[in-house]
């Protein structure tokens, strides 16, 4: 058998700290695009049942489910100029 000799220089890239290899595999957090407010509603077991079921059935959470009913009815609020989210929310109050 003949031998074969490579004159090819490999780099090897220099092994990470662990630190720095822990810190490679996490993904930032994403950023949620608005402020993120609490609602807490009282709802008759009948009720919350109901609006449960209908998410089983659509393969959704309640929450997302919820969400997407009261942006259809009241829309989004513009998220970047916050001084017309205060707006709206006043005229709101004085109705």
């Amino acid at each position: 058998m003949s031998e074969r000799t490579s004159r090819k220089r490999v780099l090897i890239p220099q092994k990470p700290t662990a630190d720095q290899w822990v810190a490679q595999g996490q993904e930032p957090e994403p950023q949620p695009a608005a402020p993120i407010k609490r609602l807490t509603l009282d709802l008759p077991a009948p009720l919350h049942r109901a609006i449960k079921m209908r998410a089983v059935e659509e393969g959704t959470t309640i929450l997302a489910m919820l969400q997407a009913i009261l942006e259809q009815e009241y829309g989004t609020a513009p998220v970047s100029n916050s001084e017309t989210a205060r707006g709206k929310a006043k005229t709101m109050t004085k109705a």
